[in-house]
């Protein structure tokens, strides 16, 4: 029999939310006063879902750089004029619109295991070969960094930071042992893939089971709210 999942909230809540602000927020979506309103509640959501997770330190530091540049547009931007009123306006909307989707896609990978997502997307009816595709790369990009860190840390120790002087150096020590591992990781990640069973065209079990709780409720009202009012400000356009 599976276990429940061990996230707090349902993996098929944060994909939705990544999904939604990918969308809703980076996509530029307006409306009325109203709609922002709620354009915000779902940009700091994500960082919420971290804290509820348990990260509490990187949820804190999104929502502090968030609530930031939300002040700078509030307070800071309507005082200024000309070329340095643009300039900081559009940085300052690019940060409020991105910085919610990288959250929430930090939040995905951060607080979900392989066994969770797999469960999750089994429970979203996906194609088989469509999940085996998403999980491979779900795992590949934390091996891939890991990598990297290894391989950082070798050069230094072979104290080939910089190359001994030599930049063709300095990317070669770096670049030939990355390529190398990097085919090697998708080869062993393809392979532990299909042992497990995620081509397999009849149903497989899994050891969690992802579950919807109490705390995915709240997250599910505002995803559809902002969802209805979107579509509803599209419409009226």
């Amino acid at each position: 029999m599976a276990n429940i999942s061990i996230s707090r909230v349902d993996p098929r809540s944060k994909i939705l939310l990544l999904l939604s602000i990918s969308i809703i927020l980076v996509g530029g979506a307006g409306g009325s006063e109203l709609v922002q309103r709620a354009y915000f509640v779902l940009a700091i959501l994500p960082m919420v879902v971290l804290i509820v997770e348990g990260h509490l330190k990187v949820g804190f530091i999104l929502t502090s750089l968030f609530m930031l540049f939300t002040w700078i547009a509030i307070s800071v931007v309507p005082s200024l004029q000309g070329d340095s009123k643009i300039a900081l306006m559009g940085m300052v909307v690019l940060c409020t619109r991105i910085l919610p989707s990288i959250a929430a896609g930090y939040c995905l990978l951060l607080t979900t295991s392989v066994s969770e997502l797999v469960s999750a997307l089994y429970k979203f009816r996906l194609p088989s070969p469509l999940i085996t595709v998403l999980v491979i790369i779900f795992r590949f990009f934390p091996c891939v960094l890991n990598e990297m860190l290894a391989i950082e840390r070798s050069v230094r120790m072979r104290g080939l930071l910089f190359g001994n002087g030599s930049v063709k150096t300095a990317i070669l020590c770096r670049l030939l042992p990355f390529l190398s591992n990097t085919l090697r990781i998708g080869d062993e990640l393809s392979a532990a893939a299909i042992s497990r069973g995620l081509g397999a065209e009849k149903h497989r079990s899994n050891y969690y089971e992802a579950r919807f709780t109490w705390l995915d409720l709240p997250i599910l009202a505002i995803i559809v709210l902002n969802v209805m009012l979107a579509a509803e400000s599209i419409w009226m356009v």
